[in-house]
């Protein structure tokens, strides 16, 4: 059972890492690139400015939550868990 659990916790902290370096990329390539991402999506999906900086503010947002409550969430909680689990066992 141990290991099962310490299986699933490196599976949710591989998951978060790599939301977590797709969330720095994102940020940042919005960050450096707003102007020319901005024209090129109102462009590609018909909507205002007004609405694209609403969606992408959302994004971020929900996307940050995410990241944090269902990968790094439960992966401390197995982690802390297991340690608990090799305390019994010791």
């Amino acid at each position: 059972m141990l290991e099962k659990i310490v299986i699933i916790r490196n599976l949710f902290y591989k998951c978060f890492l790599i939301s977590l370096i797709y969330f720095i990329f994102v940020s940042l390539f919005y960050f450096f690139n707003k102007e020319w991402a901005v024209s090129f999506s109102t462009g590609l999906y018909n909507i205002s400015k007004d609405n694209l900086y609403l969606l992408i503010v959302y994004f971020i947002g929900w996307m940050k939550m995410f990241t944090f409550y269902v990968f790094l969430v439960p992966a401390l909680a197995l982690h802390w868990t297991s340690c608990e689990l090799k305390k019994e066992q010791k």
